[in-house]
């Protein structure tokens, strides 16, 4: 997403966050880590996925927070967009785009269950909070967790999480969002809840040595929590 975002978590402040008192929960694993950088640099910015045979994408829906999928069974809830998703007019534009078709290349090999398809278009793509922030425009780079668990707010978001048999949850606003839509029975979906794909975000992973490893270490996380 676009300007420097805070929401990658740690194993250890993820596993201590029930889903009551979420704000207080999530903003403690917020201060423990470091913030996910999800702008990228202009050079980052060209490798989202884009050109995987997708000819009808992005769909006309889109919009920079949500990517439709009709009939799709699995979806994605980053944070917001950034500068770069109001430029191009998708969500998880730029790096962290980048890092969300690789990730998917190997999500879909290892569990093609719940990863029917490789490619982005075929999977519902949204955000804990729907309006763009950067720095440049907003002052800032992410919501603070009481907007984003807002009753109309949420109610947005469970409107285009319905029908989804599973939800990954990327950064922290992302995780206290659909725990509250969870708690309250507003998504049915089973929840994975990772850290950020921003490049800053995962260079935060300590135990591997590249890119790479990094990621395949965040899909282990994802299939774990789905007990796949």
């Amino acid at each position: 997403m676009g300007g420097r975002k805070r929401g990658a978590h740690t194993p250890s402040a993820q596993a201590a966050c029930p889903a009551p008192g979420l704000i207080a929960c999530a903003t403690a694993a917020a201060a423990a880590t470091d913030g996910v950088d999800g702008g990228s640099s202009p050079t980052a910015a060209t490798g989202d996925g884009r050109a995987h045979g997708l000819a009808q994408w992005p769909m006309p829906q889109t919009t920079p927070h949500h990517q439709p999928c009709p009939g799709a069974r699995t979806g994605f809830v980053f944070i917001c967009p950034g500068r770069f998703e109001a430029q191009r007019g998708y969500p998880c534009a730029a790096g962290t785009g980048a890092n969300l078709a690789r990730v998917l290349l190997q999500l879909h090999q290892r569990d093609p269950l719940r990863f029917p398809s490789p490619q982005r278009a075929d999977y519902v793509i949204t955000n804990a909070w729907a309006r763009v922030e950067y720095p440049a425009l907003t002052r800032r780079s992410v919501p603070t967790l009481e907007e984003v668990l807002e009753a109309a707010n949420l109610q947005r978001l469970a409107h285009e999480l319905a029908g989804l048999h599973w939800v990954v949850a990327c950064g922290v606003q992302a995780h206290a969002a659909v725990r509250a839509l969870h708690a309250h029975g507003l998504l049915r979906a089973a929840i994975a809840c990772e850290r950020h794909l921003s490049q800053r975000s995962i260079n935060g992973i300590r135990d591997a040595a590249d890119t790479a490893t990094r990621l395949a270490r965040w899909c282990d996380g994802v299939l774990a929590q789905f007990g796949a």
